[in-house]
């Protein structure tokens, strides 16, 4: 599966095509940071936005990289957890955390770029970083690479069958053998670019090997 994740890598320059984002309908830009103290932020965000506003992505769209969040608390941890039965209720990860440290990592830096946008910025809930590792685990397991299954079924449907109530939803998938590239590759393609800044107050990444799936509601 690495193999073929690669080729794919290769074929969708990573994984940055308008085919690999979804949203269930026009996204506008998120609400406005007002006025909160960057300390605050990086102790909840891990991050207080791009620290000088350079273009960090070969397309120059994303303004933050690894220098822009906070990576002392991050290593190569992971985890496959996802929980049986129905999650009715919002489930936090703990302050400036969302997931393992890979799924972390790519939290932090959807939330610099909208606070670098002085857009306010999404929270964690661990229901989507069991999704998302629930979906890219499919993906590996059935060597397919979408948004929908081949069963037929969305990612809004996903939502529903687990109990996540939103407005307004969206996804994000990438193969990268990284995920600060997922991130850059993301930031470079407009649909997923609209995702990431999008009127969403949640987001968070489930990822398994180099497989990253995003999930956003409102």
């Amino acid at each position: 599966m690495r193999l073929l994740a690669l080729l794919f890598l290769v074929l969708l320059g990573l994984g940055c095509g308008d085919d690999d984002s979804l949203s269930n309908g026009v996204v506008p830009t998120g609400p406005p940071l007002n006025n909160v103290d960057p300390e605050v932020l990086w102790t909840d965000f891990g991050t207080r936005g791009s620290v000088d506003g350079s273009s960090k992505s070969p397309d120059g769209f994303a303004k933050c990289g690894l220098g822009d969040i906070r990576t002392d608390d991050l290593g190569t941890m992971t985890s496959t957890e996802v929980p049986d039965g129905t999650w009715n209720a919002l489930v936090p990860d703990e302050p400036a955390r969302c997931g393992d440290d890979f799924e972390t990592t790519i939290w932090r830096l959807m939330n610099c770029e909208r606070i670098t946008l002085n857009t306010a910025p999404v929270a964690c809930d661990q229901r989507l970083v069991w999704l998302g590792r629930q979906h890219s685990q499919d993906m590996i397991d059935r060597d397919y690479f979408d948004h929908v299954s081949p069963e037929g079924e969305t990612p809004f449907q996903r939502m529903d069958e687990r109990g996540i109530q939103w407005r307004g939803a969206g996804e994000n998938i990438a193969l990268n053998p990284t995920a600060d590239g997922a991130h850059l590759s993301w930031m470079d393609s407009s649909g997923h670019r609209s995702n990431i800044l999008g009127n969403y107050t949640h987001a968070s990444c489930g990822g398994i090997e180099n497989l990253y799936t995003t999930a956003f509601y409102r």
